[in-house]
């Protein structure tokens, strides 16, 4: 989630960055997403970790996940 709010950050001119250490990493990945297609990644991780976060398959939970990122 640090990762992909970072990239955001830099499409954004921001200074702060959760993780310095991969800046160029980052910067990188900044400029092949859009800023849709980040905030799509992000809503899934959010959403992923809420449902490993509840009572439901552990299985089901990440294929959930996987689908709502990169379908």
């Amino acid at each position: 989630i640090d990762w992909y709010g970072d990239a955001l950050r830099l499409q954004r001119n921001s200074s702060h960055l959760d993780l310095p250490e991969f800046r160029p990493a980052l910067e990188n990945a900044s400029q092949q997403a859009s800023e849709a297609e980040l905030l799509k990644l992000l809503s899934a991780l959010e959403n992923l970790r809420t449902d490993l976060n509840s009572n439901v398959s552990e299985g089901l939970a990440l294929e959930r996940g996987f689908l709502a990122a990169y379908s």
